[in-house]
């Protein structure tokens, strides 16, 4: 997927929910959606014809993405930013939410297994790497170092979400502006997850810096607008077999 996508959304914690995150073992699944005004009533059918017609071919796009060569997979990259483009126009002349993607992170300590559309990765921190395929290819790369996290106890609280309460605060990526609401107690997938020349993206990199899970991660302003929320928080032991590479 473009930038947003989940495997470019990989990611830090503070040492104390570093100290949690060591113990912490489970299942966290994030939905990407694109987010409208409420739902209009003026050309409802014609709106959503064109909705699933970009749709059917944004998914034509990144199916051809695990077969193709690396020059073609840049070109059919582009392709699928225009779609989502005019995803996010539809969305906002409609009305409503559209899901575009859904990222699982299975977590044990200082592992973690990434799957989502498009690409399954291996992160083991203790080894210092990241292996497995996106969009068809095999990766390997190495892990930087997970850097400290500012603390955010001093901020407002935000919304409770799945039983947990959270901190709000607002950070800035590449001149937009987002609302995030942060569980202190819980692992950062995006920390865990940063990869050396992994991501290009500057939300990414603001996540993963942030001590604890970002529940809820909002665009502030505009027509239609992407979210990131945490939609399952789901704590028990992963088998170690699950970590084992294919």
């Amino acid at each position: 997927m473009a930038p947003w996508f989940a495997i470019l959304a990989l990611w830090i914690l503070a040492p104390l929910a570093a100290a949690i995150e060591e113990s912490w073992s489970g299942l966290v699944t994030i939905v990407e959606s694109i987010n409208g005004p409420a739902a209009s009533s003026g050309d409802q059918k014609e709106l959503e014809h064109f909705a699933h017609t970009i749709e059917d071919r944004l998914k034509q796009a990144r199916a051809m993405l695990t077969t193709c060569p690396p020059m073609i997979a840049r070109v059919i990259r582009e392709d699928i930013g225009f779609y989502e483009a005019e995803l996010e126009r539809v969305v906002a002349a409609r009305g409503g939410a559209l899901t575009i993607g859904r990222t699982y992170y299975i977590i044990k300590g200082d592992r973690m297994l990434l799957v989502a559309d498009g690409a399954r990765l291996l992160i083991d921190r203790v080894s210092g790497d990241a292996t497995g395929q996106v969009e068809g290819h095999p990766i390997s790369r190495k892990l930087p170092p997970i850097p400290d996290a500012p603390a955010i106890d001093d901020q407002p609280n935000g919304q409770d979400m799945l039983g947990y309460p959270t901190k709000h605060v607002v950070r800035r990526a590449r001149g937009k502006s987002y609302a995030i609401d942060v569980a202190l107690n819980l692992p950062n997938p995006y920390a865990i997850g940063l990869i050396e020349g992994g991501q290009d993206n500057d939300l990414i990199h603001e996540l993963s810096e942030l001590p604890g899970l970002p529940m809820m991660v909002s665009e502030i302003g505009g027509d239609a607008v992407r979210s990131l929320c945490v939609v399952r928080v789901d704590r028990h032991e992963v088998a170690d077999m699950v970590f084992q590479a294919p």
